[in-house]
């Protein structure tokens, strides 16, 4: 009997136990293929649909009402904030994991910051104190001894953590240029430009947004360098008119404009 490829309903040969049978074998080589990454969009969704992921079936059930992790006005901020962080890049509409990300992760592997669990937990104690069964100052005391114990362990939890060196070195913030006030690096902190030798003392910094424009890190770089960029354009003053002018960086880090 001839069996097709693909047939809906196969029909397996009458055979008899501990009868022997011709069969042929073949090896099929492959490789393991990574999971595909994920796309900004199915990150909400993700956040969404995360109670699927916790096995009580009551916070499930919390989850699924509440609609998972964030609101519709938090999820997309949240987002943004792990792009901001560096905890992860989106290039393309595709979503990767930093190397600042993979130890975040590692850091936190294992613990109730990593279990949905722990946002069902809150949010149903916040349903009954709604439903007067709960006291919002006995929310507050555990969320309180909550994060007095994350204080407590993090430090040895962090210790413990085995970094491989390549990625703590691709952790460090890129430098833009030498810091002109002491020669240490400038790096990218959030809104600013700052000297990594701040702990010892060097207070130099640029503003990334100088009166309403945002500046270039070209237009960064040569300040750094230079000490002044080329004439910018769209600067907005107090009484909200556009004016050009180049930045200039004096000898105590202070920033000005310089007309022509």
């Amino acid at each position: 009997m001839l069996f097709e490829k693909g047939e809906e309903n196969e029909r397996l040969p009458n055979v008899q136990e501990g009868e022997e049978v011709g069969a042929h074998l073949r090896v099929h080589a492959d490789e393991t293929k990574p999971p595909k990454p994920y796309t900004n969009g199915q990150l909400i969704n993700l956040m969404k649909t995360a109670g699927q992921s916790v096995e009580d079936e009551e916070l499930k059930e919390v989850l699924k009402k509440t609609a998972g992790i964030g609101t519709e006005a938090t999820r997309s901020s949240i987002i943004e904030t792990l792009i901001r962080e560096n905890y992860i890049e989106v290039t393309k509409n595709i979503v990767r994991v930093t190397p600042k990300g993979r130890i975040l992760c590692e850091a936190v592997d294992g613990t109730l910051l990593s279990k949905a669990d722990m946002t069902a937990e809150w949010e149903q104690f916040l349903q009954r104190i709604g439903q007067g069964e709960k006291s919002k100052d006995q929310f507050l005391t555990n969320i309180e001894q909550f994060i007095h114990h994350l204080l407590q362990t993090s430090k040895q939890q962090v210790g413990q953590l085995q970094l491989d060196s390549s990625v703590t070195d691709r952790v460090k913030p890129p430098s833009i240029a030498n810091c002109p006030a002491c020669g240490g690096a400038m790096i990218k902190k959030g809104r600013v430009y700052g000297c990594d030798k701040y702990k010892e003392g060097c207070k130099q910094v640029i503003p990334i947004r100088i009166a309403g424009k945002t500046l270039t890190e070209n237009q960064i770089r040569m300040l750094c360098t230079k000490r002044e960029t080329r004439k910018i354009k769209g600067f907005v003053s107090k009484n909200k008119k556009k004016f050009s002018a180049v930045l200039t960086l004096d000898e105590n880090g202070k920033i000005a404009f310089q007309f022509d």
